[in-house]
């Protein structure tokens, strides 16, 4: 039952952060902490975080050390063949 509480509490606090990162605008969320008092260095910590949180690869995605740029205009791939053959 302890278990089951905790792992509650857990997915509430990882459904409700996903919620404010996806509907509140960073400056919304930095201007409503500095006003409710926090100082404007710790707003400005918290506001940054939660933007950099978004942009981490999920499960099973990699970032490549190769932009994609040179992909998409056709340079060539390193093991493919040349001529589609």
């Amino acid at each position: 039952m302890f278990a089951a509480t905790i792992g509650a509490r857990i997915v509430v606090l990882v459904l409700s952060s996903v919620l404010l990162v996806l509907t509140t605008h960073p400056g919304d969320l930095m201007s409503a902490l500095t006003e409710a008092g926090m100082s404007p260095k710790f707003a400005y910590i918290i506001s940054s975080t939660l933007q950099l949180i978004p942009s981490f690869p999920g499960p099973g995605r990699r970032h490549s050390a190769r932009p994609a740029g040179p992909r998409t205009r056709g340079a060539a791939q390193p093991g493919a063949s040349v001529g589609g053959c």
